[in-house]
């Protein structure tokens, strides 16, 4: 606790100086503007009061440059190095550095101090430059992935906490990419045009609207304003990733960043009709179509066949590698050994079951401690109320809910803004029936979309039944945005006057029931999100060790 007290002292007396020095002329802590000087000043704090300089002198054994600027939509951080012909020393390796900060987020941020938004901007890029400068970047492994558990580690050892979103927090905010591949803009709230059901296309057009329209912006930046070429097909091993069908000729790397280029310029110009001022019924066509390529059987015997959402979800998950949930924390029990593994997975979505069922033998996620942009579940078992916990039996099993699907889950951090909905399906059968869905727009407001007329009704609350798997309606995908931040584990000591100290571990995920070293010590009890111990003072920071372990492993 000392040492999250000196950290949060260090940031509160940066907080302070650059109000009184830097934005005190400029309105304060909710300053209107700002420019590389105050972002260089709030850098040389750090790196004296965090690192004692050492960035500095880090940059100057590599001969390497830092520079500051005040223009990018997004907020970032990076390098370019190479060889400097100087006279005095040839062949010199030189690296300019820079940090960008995006004045725009800063403005539109939902903080009421922008001082302290600024901070958390600075210190997510002083930590990639950390990795830059050490070289971190450049090794393979989950672990030194971008913003994987080093990274994190990292983020909350200098200055703790796991704000690791450049947006701080912005959500539900679109950023217009200007001279991105589509130039987009955000939906907006006007009535847009529809998809048209032809062909057996629900099951595609009732995805697309929630991903063109829905409340999280995290689709449209990735699939319409991502530069594609950036994106990799192969595993860490260097190894081209197939994952289209057998039958299709999409079989190398080349191949796959091709259709997806195309399949971006589709999507644009879908969208941009979509949201466009005139209001038309549209075709799916185009998307569809360069989708077979990959998926043929799409197309059997001349005619479009009836699919699954959740098959189509995968594909753009898998063309559009951004959209995968990266670095899962994952709790695998094996049954000869006594502790669960942490481990981290990435998944393009999850089964709805995996949300509701306790942990048993295999792999189950740590839901409190998951902190993606987005999560996404298929609905695939006969349950016949996602919305509610308790004890079912399907087809002769028990299936026991601890949790319950609804439009906050997980201590509320995530928000449902998508659903898609299936009718009329025969038991058994794959695809068939007709698909529509339920979409949260921007302005916080429910709709329900249909591309059989097509029609799109605003409506006043989500229906309750959306949750239940009835025999002729059920729920196939849920689609929830993250709104609040995973900000870790927060431990209090509290000494005790018969000599124990109570230790406080509170807003954690479930992984404390695996401590039973610790539970022999005394008897652990539970309120709602914190447990309590009661040791001698001698075990506290054996205690407290192994909890920080668990927390960022």
């Amino acid at each position: 606790m000392a040492r999250q007290n000196s950290i949060a002292e260090l940031r509160k007396f940066i907080h302070d100086m650059a109000i009184k020095n830097r934005f005190l002329i400029k309105g304060g802590k909710n300053f209107i503007k700002i420019n590389s000087g105050d972002t260089l000043y709030i850098f040389n704090l750090y790196d004296k009061l965090f690192f004692s300089d050492q960035i500095k002198e880090r940059l100057k054994k590599t001969n390497s440059t830092l520079s500051f600027y005040v223009r990018g939509r997004v907020s970032g951080v990076g390098g370019v190095c190479g060889i400097e012909n100087v006279d005095l020393k040839p062949n010199l390796r030189r690296c300019n550095y820079y940090f960008d900060v995006a004045p725009n987020i800063i403005e539109r941020t939902n903080e009421e101090d922008r001082v302290y938004g600024l901070q958390l901007i600075m210190e997510h890029e002083i930590v990639h430059l950390l990795m830059l400068l050490w070289k971190f970047t450049h090794k393979r492994g989950v672990i030194y992935e971008k913003h994987g558990r080093l990274y994190q580690c990292m983020l909350r050892e200098y200055f703790g906490h796991y704000q690791i979103d450049h947006d701080l927090g912005l959500s539900t905010v679109d950023d217009e990419i200007e001279g991105g591949p589509c130039n987009y803009k955000s939906p907006g709230t006007g009535k847009p045009s529809l998809f048209i059901n032809w062909g057996n296309s629900c099951y595609i057009d009732s995805l697309l609207m929630i991903l063109f329209l829905g409340e999280s912006p995290f689709y449209r930046r990735i699939i319409l304003g991502t530069d594609v070429s950036t994106f990799s097909y192969k595993d860490r091993d260097g190894k081209f990733i197939k994952f289209c069908q057998e039958s299709s000729k999409i079989d190398s790397e080349v191949k796959v960043r091709a259709m997806t280029m195309e399949l971006q310029n589709y999507f644009c110009q879908d969208y941009k009709r979509i949201t466009g001022e005139r209001t038309e019924s549209l075709k799916c066509f185009n998307v569809r179509k360069l989708l077979r390529q990959c998926y043929p059987d799409l197309l059997k015997y001349g005619r479009w066949v009836q699919y699954n959402p959740e098959n189509i979800y995968d594909l753009i998950a898998e063309l559009f590698p951004p959209l995968k949930l990266r670095d899962i924390p994952t709790m695998v029990r094996i049954p000869s050994e006594i502790l669960p593994r942490l481990t981290f997975r990435d998944v393009n979505s999850f089964q709805a079951n995996q949300f509701l069922e306790p942990p048993g033998i295999g792999e189950r996620p740590m839901w409190n401690k998951i902190n993606t942009n987005v999560l996404v579940f298929s609905v695939l078992l006969p349950i016949k109320d996602y919305g509610s916990e308790g004890v079912e039996i399907i087809n002769g099993e028990k299936v026991i809910k601890i949790r319950a699907f609804g439009e906050y889950i997980i201590d509320d951090r995530y928000k449902l803004f998508g659903v898609v909905m299936n009718t009329g399906r025969l038991k058994g059968a794959e695809g068939g029936g007709h698909y529509f869905s339920y979409i949260k727009t921007i302005d916080d407001q429910w709709h329900i979309y249909d591309d059989f007329t097509p029609s799109y009704k605003s409506i006043d609350e989500l229906p309750r039944d959306v949750f239940k798997y009835k025999s002729r309606v059920r729920p196939v995908m849920f689609f929830y945005q993250k709104i609040k931040d995973y900000k870790g584990i927060d431990i209090k000591t509290v000494p005790r006057s018969d000599g124990y100290v109570y230790v406080f571990a509170t807003d954690f995920s479930p992984t404390l029931s695996f401590i039973p070293e610790m539970d022999k010590l005394s008897p652990r009890t539970r309120i709602e999100n914190t447990r309590i111990w009661r040791v001698e003072p001698k075990h506290v920071d054996a205690l407290m060790k192994v909890i920080r372990k668990l927390d960022l492993d």
